[in-house]
């Protein structure tokens, strides 16, 4: 596949981002206030949309987080291309990469427990040191491999996580579901060997052997950023996003035939929900493609979104989401430093080199 070397900014990238801060940023409570003082069934129905499952089962607000994380995926060629066309050494490249995974980590543990001593009862897994350790994860490997060996590892991390969960279970504490919270690989791995204490108890989201599924999610992000700077068979703009809608209907359909056999789950970021929630992720990346050269009023407010999200002083609801870290946590710190430490995630790609920290850092 040949790439572009000319950088290109992806105004509908923004756009996506701005899509995805909207919700991050408590969108959903207008919908829910509308639905209270309407009762109308249609947005009684999208109110029980802005709420996670459970367990097992997909609603539209689970796919906020996967998005996100694709989100930071699709960026990396392009921030990859760039620091390559600077001519960064290789050992340069790694240690930006590894560096920025596990500052995300210490990020995420910052978060969850402010400044604490009490290393019994801290938690260690987060929101931040997931997006931290599967992007890294992702990123190691697309820079060491080619696409046909990325694609392997991308269903190879799917499937191994599928068997390892249905040939593993965990019959000794009495449940029936081999994926239940209570009889799942997943969740006791990170009850025997996660210090601290787990989100909810006997399981935690962002727990150890989830990470796995988690890396393809990422893979995902970067195979869309690096189809969309290729110029393999010369494909239009408007062509590669046909191309990513059939290509994302495929691989949610796939997602729904697996979760006959292992249901589709955020908690436990399931094989059939990386695929089911990527697929979703890739058509409405499509959707925004149209916009990339000319922006109209839709896309407009969706950029100032994603602005807003990176610096808005109103966030209190006492959830897990990472605009609330940027804010509550990097502001109250050296602002500059730390945010530049998110840029690699959120990075813009072509010739502005601003990224995440860099909106943060005035504030």
């Amino acid at each position: 596949m040949v790439i572009k070397s000319q950088p290109e900014r992806l105004y509908s990238l923004d756009a996506l981002r701005g899509f995805d801060m909207f919700w991050i940023m408590g969108g959903e409570y207008i919908f829910k206030g509308l639905a209270t003082l309407t009762g109308w069934p249609l947005l009684l129905w999208w109110a029980e949309q802005l709420d996670h499952v459970e367990w097992h089962g997909f609603r539209f607000y689970d796919m906020i987080f996967p998005l996100f994380l694709f989100i930071a995926g699709i960026s990396f060629p392009y921030s990859l291309a760039s620091r390559t066309a600077r001519q960064e050494s290789r050992a340069s490249l790694y240690r930006h990469v590894i560096s920025r995974g596990f500052i995300l980590v210490l990020l995420g543990i910052l978060y969850n427990n402010a400044v604490s001593f009490d290393l019994a009862h801290l938690r260690y897994g987060s929101v931040l040191g997931r997006i931290g350790l599967a992007w890294m994860f992702a990123a190691l490997i697309a820079m060491n491999t080619g696409i046909r060996t990325r694609i392997a590892w991308f269903w190879g991390l799917l499937v191994g996580y599928w068997l390892l969960l249905y040939f593993f279970p965990i019959h000794h504490f009495g449940a029936a579901d081999i994926f239940s919270r209570q009889g799942n690989l997943a969740s006791y791995l990170d009850r025997l060997l996660l210090p601290g204490r787990l989100h909810i108890g006997d399981h935690d989201p962002e727990g150890i052997l989830s990470t796995m599924p988690a890396i393809s999610t990422a893979l995902l992000g970067m195979f869309a950023g690096e189809f969309l700077r290729s110029t393999w068979r010369n494909l239009s703009l408007r062509q590669k996003g046909l191309a990513m809608i059939l290509a994302g209907s495929g691989l949610a359909a796939i997602g729904q035939i697996w979760n006959l056999f292992f249901p589709i789950n955020k908690n436990l970021w399931s094989s059939s929900f990386v695929c089911y929630a990527g697929g979703l992720s890739l058509i409405l990346f499509s959707v925004f493609l149209p916009d990339h050269r000319r922006l109209e009023l839709p896309p407009m407010v969706l950029l100032f979104c994603c602005h807003r999200g990176q610096s808005d002083h109103h966030l209190s609801d006492g959830k897990d989401r990472p605009v609330q870290v940027h804010r509550k946590l990097l502001l109250r710190m050296d602002p500059i430093p730390f945010s530049r430490s998110l840029d690699p995630l959120f990075k813009r790609p072509g010739n502005d080199r601003r990224g995440l920290g860099s909106s943060l850092s005035p504030l």
